[in-house]
């Protein structure tokens, strides 16, 4: 599954309807049609970061400048700690929310 169908679907909570993303519930709808690219876009990642923020969990987000790697890490209630650690500030937020998720299954 795509990267960013997943980050739509698993930790956002939308579901595509028809031309647009929109929240399970019915609440929010989401217009980006096919410009969802949260691995990507740093604007896009960071509304993960604020959903995984809302979900109680908290955020450290850094750069190291030896390997020029992005490292994100989401901490759990319970401190537990879920990384990625890749070329790009996007793809890391979306790469460590998703193994949020999955461990929660």
């Amino acid at each position: 599954m795509d990267i960013d169908k997943e980050i739509a679907e698993k930790v956002m909570r939308w579901e595509w309807k028809e031309d647009h993303w929109q929240s399970f519930d019915g609440t929010e709808e989401v217009y980006f049609f096919d410009e969802w690219k949260p691995s990507e876009r740093i604007e896009q990642a960071w509304m993960v970061v604020e959903k995984m923020i809302s979900k109680k969990y908290e955020v450290r987000v850094s750069y190291d400048w030896f390997s020029r790697l992005w490292l994100v890490e989401f901490w759990d209630t319970d401190l537990n700690c879920f990384d990625a650690v890749v070329k790009t500030a996007s793809e890391a937020i979306c790469k460590a929310a998703l193994k949020c998720v999955e461990d929660k299954k």
